[in-house]
């Protein structure tokens, strides 16, 4: 997807399944990104069990340490705390 600047996948606690899959997107500057079209493109190219079922878009820089890896737990604390 052309309008998407990145991605980081991570877990979100489901109480049968133990985690379910999340991706936080900061898309490029003037795009905009909608969930369900993220779903759909990842489910066309995917294994159905790949396709994230949480989509966060993001209008912040994903959150990175000294060497500029993403924080995915930083992302999945947020995650939960905005969206219980």
């Amino acid at each position: 997807m052309p309008e998407v600047h990145e991605v980081a996948a991570f877990g979100v606690p489901h109480d049968t399944l133990g985690e379910e899959l999340a991706v936080a997107i900061t898309p490029n500057s003037g795009a905009s990104v909608d969930a369900a079209a993220v779903q759909a493109h990842v489910k066309s190219r995917l294994a159905g069990f790949k396709v994230p079922s949480y989509v966060w878009v993001r209008d912040q820089e994903m959150p990175r340490n000294a060497t500029g890896k993403i924080l995915k737990k930083q992302l999945q604390q947020d995650y939960l705390a905005q969206h219980g």
